[in-house]
């Protein structure tokens, strides 16, 4: 756990190292070393900015909720002041978050049960989880607020319906889900798919009627730059959509926003 004031940044190579210093029985992402490895590189700018979120809402020592068990959530562990927690929708990650001081629950957020007894949490990071999900998505922030203590925030992140290559897959009459539940297998240890993604209008809606005030939004280019693995032909896509992205903020991949429990 990180001493004194609250970091805003951390390298590749820490995020790495956290795979790296991990033993070979362990449980890791998408149950393979080299896969989390890979994953810490391609969504690495995204990483930084929810890590810079998480600073700025919570930059004293708190409890912290990481829902969706990855390797961030020990990087958490590892470089903030906070006392983390996580639930996963399966148990694979028990035994290494145990081994790190992380409390750890399976636990769907769709049921209307609350994990770790019904604690609150002075920041839960709900990030690259609300597309999977199939549920009333005021219900899933009426819970997360529950969920939170008063004056506690939720920081939150998802693809961006809007994006411009969503636009252009639309006016091709082709699909814009990248990872849809059907294409998934009943082996897949993620559970669901990409079932819906969202314009920031109706999210911002959606937080509002769940009674969270939502204090900062923004459009992410994390995702939108060059992949080593991508290929020249989705790459060059990329380089060429950058320019607009750019310029009108709307087109970019992702959304990331942080909304506050107001209660009074």
């Amino acid at each position: 756990m990180s001493e004194g004031p609250a970091r805003r940044d951390f390298s590749l190579e820490e995020l790495w190292n956290v795979t790296r210093e991990t033993g070979d029985g362990s449980f890791f992402t998408n149950d393979s070393r080299d896969y989390e490895l890979r994953y810490s590189e391609r969504h690495y700018r995204r990483l930084q900015e929810i890590f810079r979120l998480v600073a700025m809402a919570c930059p004293t020592q708190g409890d912290l909720l990481d829902i969706g068990t990855t390797q961030f959530t020990f990087l958490l562990k590892k470089l903030t002041p906070h006392r983390i927690f996580t639930i996963d929708y399966t148990s694979g990650f028990r035994q290494r978050c145990a081994d790190h001081d992380i409390g750890f629950e399976t636990h769907d957020i769709t049921s209307p049960a609350l994990p770790f007894g019904g604690q609150r949490f002075d920041v839960i990071v709900f990030t690259e989880v609300f597309e999977h999900l199939l549920a009333n998505p005021v219900r899933i922030f009426s819970k997360l607020k529950s969920m939170l203590t008063d004056g506690g925030s939720l920081v939150f992140g998802t693809p961006n319906l809007a994006s411009l290559q969503k636009r252009i897959l639309l006016l091709l009459n082709r699909p814009i889900l990248d990872w849809p539940t059907w294409e998934v297998g009943d082996e897949d240890i993620h559970g669901h798919g990409h079932n819906r993604i969202y314009v920031l209008r109706e999210l911002t809606a959606f937080m509002e009627r769940a009674g969270l005030l939502v204090t900062s939004s923004a459009y992410s280019l994390s995702m939108d730059f060059t992949e080593p693995e991508a290929g020249m032909a989705l790459n060059a896509a990329k380089l060429l959509l950058l320019g607009p992205k750019l310029v009108v903020p709307s087109f970019r991949w992702g959304i990331h926003m942080v909304a506050r429990n107001a209660r009074h």
